[in-house]
């Protein structure tokens, strides 16, 4: 499914980028669905709020936007950013964290920019 003639981004390709396109297939059945959700997650500021959250040492705050960024990474398949969402959200579960999570947090950052941009390329 081309966007236009100018771009050559597919949504098989834009999720080589940034997850699992069978298993978003899979669970989503059209590709006219995974790209309405993929345009919602645009919108979507739990990424945001998880690092206000982190800034203000809100962990309880932190916990709760991270498990639903982990949702949404899980439910639409993307994969890359799933995994750093499950270590931070695990990370984060008792409360204060044990540890330095702010490789988590970088790493996370450098995967949802990743995703963002490239469903910015399906637009």
């Amino acid at each position: 499914m081309k966007v236009d003639e100018g771009r050559q981004m597919t949504l098989q390709k834009c999720y080589q980028k940034i997850g699992n396109y069978e298993e978003a297939k899979n669970r989503l059945f059209k590709d006219e669905r995974i790209q309405k959700y993929l345009q919602m997650f645009l919108k979507d500021l739990s990424f945001s709020s998880f690092l206000d959250a982190v800034q203000n040492q809100n962990y309880t705050d932190a916990f709760l936007h991270i498990h639903t960024l982990k949702g949404l990474y899980l439910n639409l398949s993307l994969s890359h950013a799933a995994e750093y969402a499950s270590l931070l959200c695990e990370a984060l579960r008792q409360g204060e964290p044990k540890e330095d999570i702010s490789p988590l947090i970088d790493k996370l950052t450098v995967r949802h920019h990743e995703i963002l941009d490239a469903i910015r390329e399906l637009s």
